[in-house]
């Protein structure tokens, strides 16, 4: 009995080269492109240029880095959810630079990850902390769609947040 299974796995082993090599997994094999990468290296930089205008409080350059179709959506737990366009939100940014003017405020802002969808669209997941003379905030969860113009440019194109004051 012993021989014969001995003979028999000796002969499996023998076709064992025979046999056609398994691919790995695709999730294991798959490398990230480099149109992926390009599109996550250009998002990162629309974030450099975005915050950068919001630190030097530019509502203008803040403007041009939304989309004219821009649409956001805010959930806050005191008042529910609420919508709105590309003109609501440069009237809200604007007001919030009035009344932030002079104040000591901080900015904590942390790209969480980019998703690229097509060569021109993106999914970037972010995290905001805003503090105002450190005695108050805001922490603002936020999944945003970014859009390539024909022009090469970046721009907003919708905002899911969800803020939650400290």
């Amino acid at each position: 009995m012993y021989r014969r299974l001995s003979v028999l796995f000796l002969f499996l082993f023998a076709l064992l080269p025979l046999a056609p090599a398994q691919p790995p997994p695709q999730e294991l094999a798959r490398p990230a492109s480099q149109e992926a990468e390009a599109v996550v290296r250009e998002v990162n930089q629309f974030y450099v240029e975005y915050w950068r205008a919001w630190e030097e409080r530019d509502v203008d350059r803040v403007a041009a880095a939304l989309a004219a179709d821009f649409v956001g959506m805010l959930y806050q737990p005191s008042g529910g959810v609420a919508e709105f366009d590309k003109p609501a939100e440069v009237a809200g940014i604007r007001q919030f630079f009035q009344v932030i003017a002079g104040q000591d405020v901080a900015w904590r802002r942390r790209l969480l990850g980019v998703v690229p969808r097509t060569k021109t669209e993106a999914v970037a997941t972010l995290r905001s902390d805003f503090s105002l003379g450190g005695v108050g905030g805001e922490i603002e969860l936020s999944l945003e769609v970014l859009r390539k113009q024909p022009d090469g440019r970046w721009v907003l194109a919708r905002k899911y947040t969800e803020k939650i004051p400290f």
